[in-house]
């Protein structure tokens, strides 16, 4: 059988949640501006970088964003990560296991690929800090798309033609609610990333597979062969007031 495990960065490979909002929502702000409080992405229909971005040019009354716009905002996150990262480097870990759970999957018959609501500049520069080698992974982010289950699907797409193969199965790993709801329309199997409070609101999406981490990895192999896809959530709508990448 082919296999794929589809991963998501923030919350999902390193515990970068906090500051890539806190980057974001400055260089937001600065590129449109506004002041930093009147950044809130609430009622925005899709959770990535150039998704908000679209949405709060709308909400403002503005036409969408042009090309320059949008890379000036790329480049000023990308600026106030790096400068985060030399200035706390604490902030930019991996989740325990992450750095081993590709080579690991891959001697033992997964492909892998990423799909992330980053900008490409800013993905790559979080999963450096967290030591995850990226070479020869697919990657698919908010450069390719605004919706996050057209994201999912380009992933899975570039890795098909990367591996030059089909997969039988696919099985997508997040920790944002928005990730429940793309493997939903996409029935794909899914495995949540999240503990307390996060692994509640998972469950209550629909997610039945949850992990901590990878710390043990033959676990985690086991979870993508049992993962199901998403069931039917308590609330498919809600206020949302994070943003996971």
């Amino acid at each position: 059988m082919n296999s794929l495990a589809i991963f998501d960065i923030d919350g999902t490979l390193t515990n970068t949640t906090n500051v890539d909002d806190a980057c974001y929502r400055a260089a937001v702000a600065e590129t449109i501006g506004i002041p930093l409080g009147a950044i809130d992405w609430t009622g925005s229909p899709h959770h990535s970088d150039r998704g908000i971005f679209d949405w709060l040019h709308e909400r403002l009354g503005r036409p969408l964003p042009s090309d320059i716009q949008v890379a000036a905002a790329r480049h000023r996150l990308t600026e106030r990560l790096t400068t985060a990262k030399n200035d706390s480097p604490e902030q930019f870990t991996a989740v325990e296991g992450a750095p081993r759970v590709f080579d690991h999957l891959t001697a033992n018959g997964w492909d892998v690929s990423i799909a992330t609501g980053c900008w490409l500049p800013s993905a790559m520069i979080k999963l450096a800090a967290g030591a995850i080698d990226v070479r020869d992974i697919p990657i698919a982010c908010s450069d390719d798309a605004a919706a996050r289950v057209d994201i999912v699907a380009i992933s899975r797409q570039r890795a098909e033609a990367f591996y030059g193969r089909q997969f039988d199965r696919v099985v997508s790993i997040g920790d944002g609610i928005w990730d429940v709801e793309a493997a939903f329309a996409l029935e794909l199997p899914f495995i949540g990333v999240g503990r307390g409070d996060q692994e509640t609101r998972l469950r209550r999406a629909g997610a039945t597979t949850l992990i901590e981490d990878y710390a043990d990895l033959a676990s985690f192999t086991r979870s993508l062969e049992e993962a199901r896809v998403p069931g039917s959530p308590e609330r498919r709508r809600r206020p949302r007031r994070r943003r996971q990448a």
